[in-house]
């Protein structure tokens, strides 16, 4: 799967699902997401949409991408408040 982060419209070519992130203080939710499922080789929202599934808000539970998502939130939210989180990740192999 190739992902593009792209700043406005017409800066790249679309790939085949698009989602539009929010403006935000940090990184986009997204840019999160891949962070999270790269280091721990997690499937995650990403790894749903690569494997077949439509880039939306209606996912069913599942629970391994559930987690994912809880921890997205967590870095996200500690993002925004100024936080200093610090976090030590042992990929899976």
């Amino acid at each position: 799967m190739r992902l593009v982060f792209a700043r406005g419209t017409g800066k790249a070519d679309r790939p085949d699902e698009t989602i539009d992130c929010p403006r935000q203080r940090i990184i986009p939710h997204d840019m999160v997401h891949y962070a999270v499922e790269s280091v721990l080789d997690a499937r995650g929202f990403l790894g749903r949409v690569a494997s077949g599934e439509a880039a939306n808000f209606t996912m069913g539970p599942e629970s391994e991408s559930d987690g994912v998502e809880r921890l997205v939130e967590v870095i996200q939210g500690d993002g925004w408040s100024g936080g200093a989180l610090e976090l030590s990740f042992e990929p899976r192999h």
